[in-house]
């Protein structure tokens, strides 16, 4: 193994040599390895401590260690609503009131009133503190923040705000970025999520970018099989196993590859295609996390102030367990 790198409390990736087909096994996760030079990913490694990582070809082994952070407790999760997350027909919001959702224990999603509401009332059930950004995204707002939820963001971040957002996941923040397909303009300023997803991402340095509008999904309903690792902690988290995902109109991303991206979810015809774009993909800046999500419609409950426009997707397939453990992953919490 000539790298062993910590990705998260319990995610490891290691570079292997093996001269015949092994595998590799770490805090009790293990991997089938090809033969020659490759980059593994490992998921569901025993967090927290010192892990030896064991790989093996035959007779030979050799081993290394790593030493995993702990697992996180829950903390506060801020939605953004101050980049056009309401323009047009979109209500991308947890709540009207803000920035504390109201009231303060709610009974049901119904109490809270946007077409994220029940997308915030699950994150809270699950724990954690919601709050509501309306104002720059700058060091103060993300001072007390585990993890940034940008709902389909239609206008972009200035300089300063994109500063402060890459200082906060590059200290450890978690950051969930919600796209929509291309030319989803919401408030006709010639700027939509795609465009703001870039931004980030090249400010961030990572290598994940929006892929052409040719990757998009024209139609209104799309099953998605999930193709990545058997044991992803996105795909199979506290809040579900996700085996299919309802997409209407969604974007797609490209990928430079591990460390700093990991595809986690194609459309099924596409699946391991990474040329063809991917749905959902985890990235790694600094100490953080990025989970990028190509469609706000999956997560609205139809709730929202011009639900006629919108869908009811919530409780439809797996796509409340998907966006819940992406929250959860961005969080480093299991």
């Amino acid at each position: 193994m000539t790298t062993l790198v910590a990705l998260s409390a319990d995610e490891v990736l290691a570079n292997v040599t093996l001269s015949a087909v092994g595998e590799l096994a770490c805090g009790g996760a293990v991997r089938v390895v090809p033969a020659g030079t490759s980059d593994v990913y490992l998921a569901g490694v025993t967090p927290g401590g010192t892990v030896t990582c064991v790989a093996t070809a035959g007779d030979a082994e050799a081993t290394a260690d790593v030493v995993l952070p702990g697992l996180a407790s829950a903390g506060i999760v801020l939605f953004d609503n101050a980049h056009g997350e309401q323009s047009g027909n979109a209500d991308w919001v947890i709540d009207d009131n803000a920035p504390w959702p109201s009231p303060s224990s709610p009974s049901s999603p119904e109490d809270w009133k946007g077409a994220y509401s029940s997308f915030g009332y699950d994150t809270w059930r699950n724990g954690y503190t919601v709050r509501t950004n309306t104002g720059d995204l700058d060091a103060d707002a993300l001072a007390d923040v585990q993890v940034l939820v940008l709902p389909e963001p239609n206008q972009r971040l200035d300089s300063g705000e994109l500063g402060a957002v890459v200082a906060f996941v590059q200290r450890g923040g978690g950051l969930v970025l919600i796209t929509d397909h291309h030319e989803s303009d919401r408030d006709g300023d010639g700027v939509d999520s795609t465009h703001v997803a870039d931004d980030l991402f090249a400010a961030l340095a990572v290598g994940t970018r929006v892929a052409p509008d040719t990757a998009d999904v024209g139609t209104e309903y799309n099953s998605t099989s999930s193709a990545g690792d058997p044991a992803d902690p996105v795909l199979h988290g506290r809040n579900g196993d996700v085996t299919k995902v309802d997409f209407y109109d969604a974007s797609a991303f490209t990928l430079a590859g591990l460390p700093e991206d990991r595809p986690v979810l194609w459309l099924g015809p596409s699946a391991g295609d990474d040329s063809a774009g991917a749905r959902v993909v985890a990235s790694y800046a600094g100490a953080g996390r990025v989970l990028s999500i190509a469609d706000s419609a999956p997560a609205d409950d139809g709730t929202g102030a011009a639900d006629e426009a919108l869908y009811a997707s919530w409780e439809e397939a797996d796509d409340a367990a998907l966006y819940l453990n992406a929250v959860d992953w961005a969080a480093g919490v299991r």
